[in-house]
């Protein structure tokens, strides 16, 4: 849709998505081979001008934070540059402060073109997305569990195997890590049962990333025991390196919140056969291939220096840490994904992270079928009518009562009439005072 979209436009013009994944990714697999992040965009001099006098497209532009579309927007006019946004104001918002869709087309008034017709699904599952996109997640809910979809139980890990032996692509989601893991255990497991995953296993030095706000960045004692990663320079510091917190550092540290990322430590095992997920951008060890972040890869083997080999040929050091297993990804790393079929693993302990917006993009990443496992179908129903909307700054200030001048007019004027009758009062008991007081005189 997008490409068709861009073949008539005679202007310069970039693409931008706001992950790694859905621009170096998707956007780049779909045949726009110069895709970018919009933060390499915001910072680069050299991409910016390739949109002068031209268009600027944001793909999944629900999931830009307020501060970085303002930057946009300002690139965007010291260009002279126009700016189309694409995306699903229904689906997941950005992890950074702001509601940018909403706030521009019920706010700001811009106008909207809306496309009717889905495309990536047929017949009742079609039905189906489209109602989740209307905001009807029970029908949704309720379609689905009549083609037998949404399954109390089941086997997660055997159809996931099943769906890769006849060849299809396939994406397991869950709304929290913890199930995710759980599901990856069990998936890895069914695959050393069916000789999938080969050899001994390796384990692996990792970072998880904690994604703690700037405010809990500047605080010390979160950072105590933990691995800083330089994500700009700053001071002695290069962009990315690592630096291992203790009481002696922590300190400092602390004062480098805007620059850094905070960790923990972690393990790994791998064998070959595992599917791989890149966390964070970077490179292999050639320097000659960029590694971006939500990227998965099949490990084909290790190096005699232990080093892991993907079956592109790549390889990349056995301290590059930024790895975790490709099997499960959450709902909000899914957006802008397309497979096959969806697996969408939702039981009690994921009911908390579920809502519209989780539901509506878990079963529309598929094209032939989308599966939910659960372990409660009737609070699973509950949990999904959740709405994830955001207040905005502006909706804190109220608007002018209709009517208020004149309500302040009357009352003014209530509270003129009183005083003057008080007075009158005052004036008449000081007059028969006065009366009174001649009388006793005569």
């Amino acid at each position: 849709m997008t490409k068709a979209l861009l073949q008539g436009v005679d202007v310069p013009w970039v693409i931008l998505a706001p992950s790694a994944e859905a621009s170096r990714g998707v956007l780049r697999r779909e045949g726009f081979e110069n895709a970018e992040t919009l933060a390499k965009f915001l910072l680069d001099d050299e991409t910016q001008e390739k949109a002068r006098n031209g268009l600027i497209v944001l793909d999944e532009a629900s999931l830009a934070g307020a501060h970085d579309m303002a930057r946009l927007i300002q690139v965007a006019d010291s260009i002279h540059a126009r700016v189309l946004l694409l995306g699903d104001r229904r689906q997941h918002k950005s992890v950074a402060r702001g509601d940018v869709l909403t706030l521009l087309e019920d706010r700001a008034g811009l106008p909207v073109a809306e496309v009717s017709e889905i495309r990536r699904q047929g017949g009742e599952y079609r039905e189906a997305v489209k109602l989740a996109s209307q905001g009807r997640v029970s029908d949704a809910f309720e379609k689905l569990d009549r083609l037998g979809w949404v399954k109390q139980g089941g086997d997660i890990a055997g159809d996931y195997v099943a769906a890769i032996k006849d060849g299809k692509s396939v994406l397991v989601v869950s709304p929290t890590h913890a199930e995710g893991d759980q599901v990856t255990a069990a998936i890895r497991a069914r695959l050393k049962q069916e000789g999938r995953l080969k050899g001994e296993e390796k384990t692996f030095d990792g970072l998880s990333p904690l994604h703690l706000t700037e405010a809990e960045r500047s605080e010390s004692a979160n950072l105590e025991g933990r691995v800083a990663v330089f994500v700009r320079s700053a001071g002695t510091h290069k962009a990315g390196d690592r630096v291992a917190v203790d009481a002696g550092n922590r300190a400092e540290l602390s004062q480098r919140a805007k620059s850094i990322a905070v960790y923990d430590r972690s393990t790994l095992a791998l064998a070959i056969g595992d599917s791989l997920r890149i966390t964070a951008n970077g490179k292999d060890l050639s320097g000659k291939h960029r590694l971006n972040n939500g990227a998965t890869y099949t490990v084909d083997g290790f190096t005699d220096a232990g080093n892991i080999r993907f079956n592109n040929g790549w390889v990349i050091s056995k301290d590059f840490g930024h790895l975790a297993p490709g099997y499960v990804v959450t709902s909000h790393a899914s957006q802008g994904r397309t497979v096959d079929q969806v697996l969408i693993a939702q039981s009690a302990q994921s009911f908390r992270a579920s809502g519209k917006e989780q539901f509506y993009v878990s079963i529309s990443r598929g094209k032939e079928r989308a599966t939910i496992y659960t372990s409660d179908k009737a609070s699973l129903y509950e949990a999904i009518q959740r709405d994830d909307q955001r207040m905005l700054a502006s909706e804190l200030v109220r608007a002018p009562r209709k009517g208020i001048k004149e309500k302040l007019k009357k009352r003014v004027a209530f509270l003129r009439e009183l005083g003057s009758r008080v007075l009158d009062g005052v004036r008449s008991r000081g007059m028969e005072k006065r009366r009174d007081l001649t009388h006793e005189l005569g």
